[in-house]
């Protein structure tokens, strides 16, 4: 889970679905794959659980009462607190169409229902791996760019110093 942007712990899902069935399903499935799970039961229920924790994973739902699926991913790839977590649909709507338009909106994998619980935790486990791929990647490029900032720094620092001396040696002679 990541609080205040900042992980507390990897395998963290918030499953949003207005149907407490569902939901139920689901979280009895990941919760014994070592996944933290929350939930959220309407679209603004998300939305107002992500200013507080921010998960490795969303499985949306897309068809809820006041705003659907697509219109949630839309504004969360629109926030930059938000932009980059991993977000699948899972839904009943499965026509081309409606897949279009899910990925159009920035989603990043698709599972239509009706849809075994096996193949769920495949999806969500390799999701998961490749958000931990990320992750690493983009601690390597941090860690990268600050060793180079002190370089960087030091170089500037031994710059202005052999200027400063130079210019006292000048004096003395």
């Amino acid at each position: 889970m990541i609080m205040d942007g900042r992980p507390l712990d990897s395998n963290t899902i918030l499953v949003v679905d207005d149907s407490p069935t569902n939901l139920a399903v689901v979280v009895d499935y990941l919760s014994s794959e070592q996944c933290r799970v929350l939930t959220a039961e309407s679209a603004q229920s998300a939305i107002n659980r992500l200013q507080y924790v921010i998960p490795d994973l969303i499985l949306l739902d897309v068809m809820m009462p006041e705003m659907d699926g697509f219109e949630v991913c839309r504004r969360l790839r629109q926030d930059p607190r938000t932009a980059d977590i991993l977000i699948t649909f899972v839904t009943a709507k499965g026509k081309l169409q409606d897949k279009e338009v899910g990925f159009g909106a920035g989603g990043d994998d698709y599972l239509v229902k009706p849809f075994s619980m096996r193949e769920l935790v495949l999806r969500v486990n390799a999701t998961l791996e490749r958000a931990g791929r990320i992750r690493e990647q983009v601690e390597a490029e941090q860690e990268q760019r600050i060793v180079e900032e002190k370089r960087n720094a030091v170089i500037e620092l031994a710059g202005a110093t052999s200027h400063e001396l130079n210019q006292l040696l000048f004096a003395i002679r």
